[in-house]
């Protein structure tokens, strides 16, 4: 076993001297044959010693020409994409309320001996209360000559759902035409008032539309002469003085609410 081993170390060692006897000699012929060296010196090394051009092992890859920085956007999600704005919900919602409330005029023209009639019959002073009373007809509402506010009350399926008002000043200067539009549930829907004055000979016309909270969604007005109807600003002719439109927000909220669970009065 040792005989082996000796041999063995006997080989490399005359291995190791060839190895280096070769590398001599091409060393020797490098320097004869005047070879360049990386500083470009002919017969010379270069500065690190040696007499071969050094290359990269791993050669650098040139960079993208987008910066680092930059981000690559994502493609948008599908139900990100095809989601309604808030807009869209807010016009489909007024778009049924519109088609909801014609529902309603329809039903009322259809029917108007089912209108209940009603009148505040206060002396129409400032600052005293109103008191207001149902009327069996159109005549005995006319005779009665109240001078003050009216209102027309139409109900579906046991609900109120159409309240046509007629607010009116004692004197007669002016008359707003308001009609509010209910749901089942008893909320507002909708608005639509008509201002004739003659202060500043002015018809204005509103719309406004309530979700189911009460909040408003849409609103509108329009400024006309009023007796061409044609688009007039204001104070052309004379002064305007606007008249506010009452808001109920519920049915609960009608002057003459506690009227509207009893009976209704019979029609001659």
């Amino acid at each position: 076993m040792m005989q082996v081993s000796f041999s063995i170390f006997i080989c490399v060692a005359f291995l190791d001297l060839a190895l280096a006897q070769t590398g001599a000699v091409l060393l020797e012929r490098q320097r004869e044959r005047g070879t360049r060296g990386n500083n470009g010196t002919c017969g010379k090394f270069s500065k690190d010693h040696s007499a071969f051009p050094r290359f990269p092992l791993f050669p650098r890859v040139p960079r993208s020409p987008t910066p680092s920085h930059s981000v690559v956007p994502k493609e948008p999600d599908q139900a990100q994409t095809n989601a309604p704005t808030d807009k869209q919900i807010r016009a489909a919602e007024i778009a049924k309320i519109k088609a909801y409330c014609q529902e309603l005029d329809d039903y009322a023209k259809r029917n108007p001996k089912l209108g209940r009639l009603f009148a505040d019959v206060s002396s129409g002073m400032k600052g005293e209360k109103s008191r207001w009373r149902e009327f069996k007809s159109e005549g005995e509402r006319e005779r009665a000559d109240t001078g003050n506010d009216l209102a027309n009350v139409w109900a579906k399926d046991g609900a109120t759902v159409s309240v046509y008002f007629t607010f009116q000043s004692p004197s007669g200067d002016w008359a707003h035409y308001v009609n509010y539009y209910f749901r089942d549930d008893g909320s507002l829907a909708k608005t639509r008032a008509q201002l004739n004055t003659f202060y500043g000979n002015m018809t204005v016309i509103r719309e406004r539309f309530y979700d189911l909270k009460g909040r408003l969604l849409s609103s509108s007005q329009q400024f006309l002469d009023l007796e061409t109807k044609k688009k007039k600003k204001p104070g052309v002719d004379g002064e305007f003085i606007d008249e506010p439109i009452p808001v109920y927000r519920t049915v609960k909220a009608l002057p003459f609410y506690t009227l509207l669970s009893k009976t209704a009065a019979k029609t001659k």
